[in-house]
């Protein structure tokens, strides 16, 4: 029997670029939000929006950690961050799945644990 596949709707065009708009300006405010409540670890300095030209890139945001800067990737959906994932040009970019429907401390905690792993690289990766 042949494989089926399941077909899922996907917003493209203007709506699948507003849903994803949505995803980075909601990412960015629980990051800022987090860091009024004090929730920062002391080795990150902030989370910030990128430019556009940077976003053209495929960074949405980045962190900045006393380290360096960690380029950042929001998707709104694990499907989208898997796919993300297998691209191997954009493997240097870390990427954090944020759907509304997700807790911010969630995503927060999510996005210190991968920083994490990221900054330990920094760390060893010589000048």
């Amino acid at each position: 029997m042949p494989k089926v596949r399941r077909l899922r709707w996907r917003p493209t065009g203007e709506q699948g670029r507003r849903i994803g708009k949505d995803a980075e300006v909601r990412f960015v405010s629980l990051c800022a939000s987090q860091k009024e409540l004090g929730r920062y670890p002391e080795w990150l300095i902030q989370v910030y929006a990128a430019t556009r030209v940077e976003d053209a890139d495929g960074i949405d945001a980045w962190a900045e950690t006393v380290e360096g800067r960690i380029p950042i990737q929001i998707k709104r959906s694990r499907e989208r961050v898997a796919q993300h994932q297998r691209n191997p040009k954009r493997s240097h970019i870390l990427c954090i799945e944020c759907h509304p429907d997700t807790r911010p401390v969630s995503v927060f905690m999510f996005l210190i644990s991968q920083l994490q792993i990221r900054r330990r690289a920094l760390l060893t990766t010589p000048p």
